[in-house]
């Protein structure tokens, strides 16, 4: 566990040997872990990946075969959706579409049996909170996306749970939306000071408002570490490829003279300092962005340099993803910041450049792991 874990207080959702299939196919394997309370928790992987089965697992939408699901130290692994101290946002936002803002939102608080002016007072109170009070008798099709994306956190928060579940929540929305969205989600979470779970197979927007990040594959769970462990320090192969580009460089481990090389054709031995992993069960890598391009080799200190040829240019405005092909023939992902107008027109003009990173910068990765905590 990590320093940052550390500060987070006891356990609100512990799962342990969760498993759930669906005919012969297995959606969630033997999943354990501890989701911690007050924290904005992120479960990321590729579609068909067991991520939100799990998390309607955890709701009591889907029953498990195996396993135990403990929220706020009570044993829920067999108890109804309704009896559980969690609600769900899903994808769809589930607003009733004959209803108003207001309506939707008591609907829950009425059946709960609330007096009316308690009724009342939660729902000015939580429609202030996520911006919505102007259109509390506005209709689900007078809204926008991210206005339904509000209703439908108002309705979940006013329940007072333990838990909100976020089913992909802002995937419908568009990409600045999205951006706006993910900072007020993160905020609304630290205000109410409740347990988030955020199902996603967006790396970018788990990164940005997550405090730990469970990373799934196949029904398991890879790897659960903190957003910039992950992408800095991923300690599996899935998780590196999976969390933003990355280079594998070509190579092959040796000891000399006491020092453990990596020998690769592009940019020669480089020694690895500090390699607590078995050599034969790692790979070095290096994310495209720590990659600069010169137009001259770099002589300084724990610098490497190779010459290469841009064979592919992305243009996105404030950078530009390139594929660069070295004088070994071997394609580098490199990751370019447009820092001035003329960045582009000049690097145009170069018949070859050196590519350049830090030996520092460098990752090793096994290729095959256990989960870390």
């Amino acid at each position: 566990m990590t320093n940052k874990e550390n500060t987070i207080s006891s356990p609100c959702i512990s799962i342990n040997n969760l498993t759930k299939h669906f005919g012969n196919s297995v959606a969630v394997k033997n999943v354990s872990l501890d989701i911690y309370k007050n924290e904005f928790f992120a479960i990321l992987g590729p579609s068909g990946c067991g991520k939100t089965t799990l998390l309607r697992l955890i709701a009591g939408l889907e029953v498990q075969e195996t396993g135990e699901i403990y929220i706020s130290n009570r044993d829920y692994s067999n108890s109804p959706p309704n009896i559980r101290p969690v609600n769900m946002v899903f994808q769809s936002y589930a607003l009733f579409p004959h209803m108003t803002v207001r309506k939707n939102i008591e609907f829950g608080l009425k059946i709960d049996g609330l007096s009316k002016q308690i009724i009342k007072d939660k729902i000015i109170e939580v429609l202030h909170l996520v911006k919505m009070y102007d259109h509390i008798d506005k209709y689900p099709n007078q809204l926008s996306g991210g206005q339904k994306q509000r209703v439908a956190l108002a309705r979940a928060i006013t329940k007072n749970p333990d838990v909100i579940l976020l089913d992909e929540p802002l995937s419908a929305l568009d990409a600045n939306l999205r951006r706006e969205m993910q900072v007020e989600l993160s905020n609304l979470q630290k205000s109410l000071g409740i347990t988030f779970v955020l199902v996603t197979h967006d790396q970018d927007e788990a990164l940005s408002i997550a405090s730990r990040i469970a990373v799934m594959n196949e029904g398991r769970i890879v790897e659960i570490s903190t957003p910039d462990e992950i992408y800095e320090t991923p300690n599996d192969i899935f998780t590196a490829n999976f969390i933003g580009k990355i280079n594998i460089l070509e190579g092959n481990f040796k000891k000399i003279d006491d020092v453990v090389v990596y020998e690769t054709q592009d940019f020669g031995p480089i020694d690895i300092p500090n390699n607590k992993n078995n050599p034969n069960s790692s790979v070095i890598g290096i994310r495209p962005e720590k990659i600069s391009i010169r137009k001259n080799y770099s002589k300084k200190k724990n610098d490497l340099s190779v010459k290469g040829k841009i064979i592919e240019w992305n243009y996105y405005g404030n950078i530009n993803y390139l594929i660069v092909k070295t004088s070994n023939n071997r394609d580098l992902y490199v990751h370019m910041q447009n820092k001035t107008k003329s960045s582009i027109k000049d690097l145009k003009k170069e018949p070859f450049i050196w590519l350049t990173f830090n030996v520092k910068d460098l990752m090793i990765i096994k290729k095959n792991t256990t989960q870390r905590t």
